[in-house]
């Protein structure tokens, strides 16, 4: 577990009025959890980052695809990008939920 990084998401959780919720992954990039928001139904994603260049990197994937409105890429649900939050190194996203009648044969390392 990773004190720094638990430490910024407990911040960033205080200061957007969100609920965090269980650790959905992690890596040698951050970690992710899912969050509640106090004020909206349903839940979502936000991945922590502990370095600026791969946060960076990852910002300008989900831009690109968001501008793109690519929602699916070989048959797999896209989170789709709700926000970004440079001073947390944060991203928050839909959780991808799995279509029915596909198997995830992959992950993507954090």
């Amino acid at each position: 577990m990773d004190e720094d990084l638990d430490s910024l998401a407990q911040r960033y959780a205080l200061r957007r009025n969100i609920k965090l919720g269980e650790r959905l992954g992690f890596g040698i990039r951050g970690t992710v959890f899912a969050a509640e928001d106090n004020t909206k139904p349903g839940f979502f994603a936000v991945k922590f980052h502990r370095e600026e260049r791969p946060f960076e990197r990852e910002c300008r994937v989900y831009q690109c695809l968001r501008e793109e409105q690519t929602t699916r890429i070989l048959g797999f649900n896209v989170p789709q990008l709700l926000s970004i939050d440079e001073e947390f190194r944060a991203i928050e996203m839909t959780i991808a939920v799995e279509t029915p009648g596909t198997t995830a044969v992959g992950f993507h390392a954090l």
